[in-house]
């Protein structure tokens, strides 16, 4: 579970339902409700032939298809950004991070 401060800085801490996870650029963060979380970095570049834990590698496969993805919307984007007429253009195609969320699903109670 994930905590926030819905109440903004130095005020209690809340437990939520959902997992974040950010990947992205090195040095990248996010801050959401007074909580501000680092990317993990989705070009880890880990030595498969030094790192015998098999689930490490499996994280970097996954990271890998993250990145590879957002590469796709960026040329996407920047498709979309070349149809515009140039004053209506603005800002960059370029993603830094990717937020992803995870909530738990539960049964619902019988009652």
């Amino acid at each position: 579970k994930d905590v926030t401060q819905p109440h903004g800085l130095g005020t209690k801490c809340a437990i939520t339902k959902v997992t974040r996870c950010l990947v992205g650029e090195p040095g990248m963060s996010y801050k959401y409700l007074g909580t501000r979380m680092f990317a993990h970095p989705w070009n880890n570049n880990l030595d498969q032939n030094n790192n015998p834990n098999h689930t490490i590698i499996k994280e970097e496969d996954a990271l890998n298809a993250i990145h590879d993805l957002n590469s796709l919307l960026t040329q996407r984007t920047e498709l979309h950004l070349q149809s515009l007429l140039p004053k209506e253009r603005r800002g960059r195609a370029g993603f830094d991070v990717a937020l992803i969320n995870r909530m738990e699903i539960r049964e619902p109670r019988e009652g």
